[in-house]
């Protein structure tokens, strides 16, 4: 275990630092915080590549550390002080990991995919992850204008989900190259759709989710294959993303 003392180490400063979108991309890492965050890594595999504790997450947890982490080595303990400038939490319970970036994958396979077009609040992204892991559809596309997944507001809403569900980077005009390939793109609007309940999912289908306030840009609706609508009884003119999102990954678990 590597004990540090000093406010001015390099490897703290450099953890601290990942909290910035370049850094994290830089570095390709991210963190993870909280004691049910890192058994969610573990349980799952993660690439955890650093551990810290504070002095009192050590004192107040000798069994879990020696359960849970005894097979990992790099374990870097840290005074309470020290950890209280790292956390990015109010009431941290003293633990936190780094993740490598290497969980992002490549290449979509037959399956049921969520495109998110400039999907900008962390907690409606991190509740879309969720619902995928939920409905176990088969991963999330960030499109051009979202909003960082592994950011830490973004890690923490997923719940831990963000371990379980696959995750692609992918412009608009890689998006058609998709559809050239064979996968059908299914944009959610509300003019000239298709009721949500009418639609049969296929093994190839990719659902786009827009922005919040802009919703889908007009060059992906004008290249969709089909139009859908989530009818609604009530008098709400429209629904927030994340829950949108969700209810047509419920759908869609069901084909």
């Amino acid at each position: 275990m590597l004990e540090i003392t000093s406010n001015n180490n390099h490897l703290i400063k450099s953890i601290k630092g990942l909290t910035r979108k370049k850094n994290r991309w830089n570095q390709k890492l991210f963190i993870i915080e909280g004691k049910k965050m890192i058994i969610e890594a573990v349980e799952n595999n993660a690439p955890m590549v650093h551990l810290v504790v504070s002095e009192s997450f050590i004192e107040k947890n000798h069994e879990f550390i020696h359960k849970e982490l005894s097979s990992f080595r790099n374990v870097i303990k840290v005074t309470d002080s020290i950890f209280s400038q790292v956390t990015i939490l109010e009431n941290s319970d003293g633990i936190l990991a780094t993740i490598d970036l290497s969980i992002v994958n490549n290449e979509l396979d037959k399956g049921i995919y969520i495109y998110l077009d400039g999907i900008q609040d962390p907690g409606n992204l991190g509740t879309i992850i969720r619902s995928c892991d939920a409905f176990n559809l088969s991963g999330i596309i960030l499109g051009q204008g979202s909003v960082d997944p592994f950011s830490p507001k973004v890690v923490r809403a997923s719940m831990g989900s963000i371990f379980r569900t696959k995750l692609f980077f992918m412009d608009r005009e890689e998006l058609l190259e998709k559809k050239k390939a064979g996968y059908r793109l299914i944009s959610t609007a509300i003019e000239d759709s298709l009721e949500l309940d009418k639609l049969s999912f296929t093994n190839k289908d990719i659902i786009i989710i827009g922005n919040e306030g802009s919703g889908i840009s007009s060059f992906l609706l004008d290249n969709s294959d089909i139009k859908v609508t989530i009818p609604m009884k009530g008098k709400a003119e429209s629904l927030n993303a994340g829950v949108a999102a969700s209810i047509i990954m419920y759908s869609a678990s069901r084909m």
